[in-house]
């Protein structure tokens, strides 16, 4: 899945299985990465973002919490 603002776009490349999956955030006006963090092959990639954060399923049975800078507030 893919989740953007007027600020930042983000998405998980590949899909469930593949190795070196990576979470992306990108300038939504240029497609320029802004900064990366991996992802577990086991996750299924999926996000939610709100107003303030964005929450990435980049684990195999957990998620973590990200702000807009790609700074990780939390894992579980």
């Amino acid at each position: 899945s893919a989740a953007a603002t007027e600020d930042v776009a983000f998405c998980v490349d590949g899909k469930p299985g593949d190795d070196g999956r990576q979470l992306h955030g990108l300038d939504p006006r240029t497609g320029k990465v802004r900064w990366q963090r991996p992802v577990d092959s086991a996750a299924s990639g999926q996000l939610l973002l709100t107003t303030t954060t964005l929450f990435a399923a980049d684990r195999a049975e957990g998620l973590s919490c990200f702000t807009a800078a790609g700074e990780r507030v939390w894992s579980m």
